[in-house]
């Protein structure tokens, strides 16, 4: 005889396995923070001299999409994410930007957005 499932079960391992992974991408983003934030280093949207090409446009898109490397508040969920492939800046679905932390697509998780 077979295991059988019940449909709470599964929707509750479903829900645990998706705060676990927020969890684990937020705790991410805050440990690689300060590295990020070498980038995003003042609040205007203007480039600094100082950072790479690409951080301007990953800090416009922070902006425009309430993006932070540095985590979202509590009970935020993320909508996307930036990401940074060579010297390429976009936004992507939080999927992917997850998928590329974990090392399962090229590129690097910049920040995470609310929007």
């Amino acid at each position: 005889m077979g295991a059988t499932f019940d449909d709470e079960a599964v929707r509750r391992r479903g829900l645990r396995f998706l705060l676990r992974s927020v969890t684990a991408v937020l705790a991410g983003v805050v440990v690689s923070g300060p590295m990020a934030n070498a980038y995003f280093g003042g609040p205007g949207p203007e480039p600094r001299p100082d950072r790479p090409a690409w951080a301007a446009k990953a800090h416009r898109l922070a902006s425009t999409y309430d993006c932070s490397p540095h985590g979202l508040d509590r009970g935020v969920i993320p909508a996307r994410a930036v990401v940074r492939v060579g010297g390429k800046v976009r936004t992507v679905s939080f999927a992917e930007g997850w998928s590329t932390h974990l090392g399962h697509q090229r590129g690097t998780l910049v920040s995470v957005c609310a929007r």
